[in-house]
C-alpha cells in the first residue's frame, strides 16, 4: 500500500485487506476478519463449525 496517508487511513486499509483476502481453508465458507494485540490479522469460520483458521501478517512500516 502506498500513498500519503495517516496511520488510521492506513489500518482502515489494511483491515479492508485483511477482509477481502480469503485463504484456501476458508474458501466458501463465510468468515469473521479481526486483529490481535500485536497487530495481526486473523480470519475464522464465521459459522464456528470449521476448526480451519488463518492468520495474516501485514506488516506496518512508517517512512519519515
Amino acid at each position: 500500500m502506498n500513498g500519503n496517508k495517516t496511520r488510521e487511513e492506513a489500518l482502515v486499509e489494511l483491515y479492508k485487506v485483511a477482509k477481502s483476502y480469503v485463504p484456501d481453508s476458508l474458501k466458501g465458507t463465510s468468515r469473521v476478519v479481526g486483529r490481535d494485540s500485536d497487530g495481526s490479522f486473523w480470519a475464522l469460520p464465521k459459522d464456528g463449525k470449521s476448526h480451519a483458521s488463518c492468520n495474516i501478517r501485514l506488516i506496518e512500516q512508517i517512512h519519515p
